[in-house]
C-alpha cells in the first residue's frame, strides 16, 4: 500500500480555532477541515503545513 504523508494545524487565537471549508467542486466538497497539507518528497513537516 502506498503512503502519504500529510499533516494538519490546529490554529487557535483568543479562544477560536481557525478551520478551512473545502471548495463546492472539491472531494469531500463542503466539509470543513484543518489548514494543512501533503507533504512532498522533498519539504520538511512544517512546510506541509504552510509554516
Amino acid at each position: 500500500m502506498n503512503m502519504i504523508e500529510v499533516v494538519a494545524a490546529i490554529i487557535e487565537r483568543d479562544g477560536k480555532i481557525l478551520l478551512a471549508q473545502r471548495p463546492a467542486h472539491s472531494d469531500q466538497a463542503g466539509l470543513w477541515e484543518f489548514a494543512g497539507g501533503k507533504v512532498e518528497p522533498d519539504e520538511k513537516p512544517a512546510a506541509g503545513a504552510g509554516a
